[in-house]
């Protein structure tokens, strides 16, 4: 008996037994955002969905007592089918993505961290399609521009696995509320017009890649 609650302490020790980290996540990340954008002139509202791949890069601090810090940026091509171009194709662009996170591992040790963080950062996406168009035997440069702004906050958690002292692999999952503005803007041979959109709406953003830990 005495020998099975020495084992149990044991390995309570093992997994609870904590370190200072630093890690660098290297990866890729699929930004999947359902928005909802309001006409700030006349009021018309319309939903806006749109999905992505990109890479990003964080930089996360683990502390003794399990304190979390991450700071980052992810770079990724995104689409969306609910703005066209001039020809009603989907418009296409990037997105760009920077942030931080304050919170806590609950398991940080040699082998594996798990971290839950309350995330704040900002998020822009630019769609532009530029084309000649016909019509009626007359022939007009057309440039289609969707482009967003947006603030987000939120929790994210991390899992990181360790194969040795300094490399694993990770894998994460956010859900961000966006807040921000948006602009629609179709230019035909240097006259344009543009649209001012109200904008919000939500943000899944899973991640995996490579841990680097030194």
């Amino acid at each position: 008996m005495k020998k099975s609650i020495a084992l149990v302490v044991a390995l309570v020790l093992c997994v609870s037994a904590t370190f200072a980290e630093n890690t660098f996540h290297i990866g890729a990340y699929f930004p999947i955002s359902s928005m909802y954008v309001v006409d700030i002139d006349d009021g018309d509202s319309e939903d806006v969905a749109t999905s992505g791949v990109g890479g990003s890069l964080y930089y996360t601090h683990v502390a003794d007592g399990g304190f979390t810090f991450k700071v980052g940026f992810g770079v990724g091509y995104v689409t969306t089918g609910d703005v066209k171009d001039i020809r009603g194709n989907d418009m296409k662009g990037v997105d760009i993505e920077c942030g931080m996170g304050f919170g806590g591992s609950f398991i940080h040790n040699e082998k594996m961290t798990l971290s839950l963080t309350g995330n704040v950062g900002f998020r822009v996406q630019s769609f532009v399609s530029k084309e000649e168009y016909s019509y009626h035997g007359y022939t007009v440069d057309v440039e289609t521009d969707y482009l967003s702004f947006l603030f987000y906050i939120g929790p994210e958690i991390s899992y990181t696995f360790r194969f040795n002292e300094h490399i694993g692999l990770f894998a994460s999952a956010g859900v961000f509320f966006d807040a921000g503005a948006s602009a629609y803007k179709v230019d035909i041979d240097g006259y344009d017009d543009s649209t001012g959109l109200g904008t919000v709406g939500i943000t899944f953003q899973p991640k995996v890649g490579l841990a680097v830990t030194f």
